[in-house]
């Protein structure tokens, strides 16, 4: 019986929260639907890259990253050289941050046998 009461205060409590929120403005549907439906067509313009790879050569002290940045005409490939750091990833990170590039998630690929590398994907509004 307590905990039916429990629940039912906690039901109570949730509803009377969104009714006050929606009509203090604090929670409104209905405004975040009408900011995303009067955004222009140039603000869902998306330009994406991901780092493909990243390698670190002790025989020569240097590392790269691969960054394959997405066209309309397919995936055009740029080593970053990252010198004697020997973690290319952050520096290829730390780049790619400071051209207004935003992280968006990480894919690993298990194709079959083979293991392929991880890839980060980025966006950025296009320019």
């Amino acid at each position: 019986m307590i905990r039916r009461h429990a629940v039912l205060l906690v039901v109570l409590f949730v509803v009377a929260a969104v009714w006050v929120g929606s009509r203090t403005g604090g929670l409104s549907v209905t405004r975040f639907a009408q900011a995303q439906a009067t955004k222009s067509p140039e603000a869902r313009k998306w330009e994406y890259c991901t780092i493909v790879g990243v390698s670190w050569d002790s025989k020569h002290n240097s590392s790269s990253a691969t960054i394959g940045f997405f066209t309309a005409t397919g995936r055009q490939l740029e080593t970053l050289d990252a010198g004697s750091n020997k973690d290319p990833l952050s520096v290829a990170f730390a780049r790619l941050g400071s051209e207004g590039w935003e992280f968006v998630g990480q894919v690993a690929y298990y194709p079959g046998p083979e293991h392929w590398p991880d890839t980060w994907l980025f966006k950025r509004p296009a320019l």
